[in-house]
């Protein structure tokens, strides 16, 4: 009877993002415009996300690192190095993909410095 207990409250602390527990977001990531993108879970539960540019003028500059924990709804939302007051929307979907926003405006046409948009699990 105890364990039913438990295994019950685990089911409902983890429900909510078992969508997102099916398919791993570990891994690397490549944007559609020169962002570069790394998830690794660590053993806490949170997750080690390193966002930076990867090419072109801006190559190596770090828009958002560290831990962070995963929203209900399968996404992060972490503060962008760059622009302080500034946060980016990190949205994985099951097709092994991410979909990166900025809560300061899309990215200026062309730049080098460009990091918002599709990035393709590789």
């Amino acid at each position: 009877m105890k364990l039913s207990v438990i295994l019950s409250a685990l089911s409902l602390a983890v429900g909510s993002s078992s969508t997102y527990a099916a398919t791993s977001i570990d891994g690397e990531y490549t944007g559609d415009t020169w962002g570069y993108m790394t998830v690794k879970k660590n053993g806490d539960g949170t997750y080690a996300i390193s966002l930076a540019i990867g090419a072109g003028s801006c190559s190596g500059l770090s828009l958002a690192k560290g831990d962070f924990k995963i929203r209900s709804d399968g996404s992060f939302t972490v503060p962008n190095n760059k622009k302080k007051n500034c946060q980016i929307k990190i949205a994985f979907d099951n097709k092994q993909g991410a979909n990166i926003t900025d809560s300061c405006g899309p990215d200026t046409s062309g730049s080098s410095c460009a990091f918002q948009g599709a990035y393709t699990k590789r």
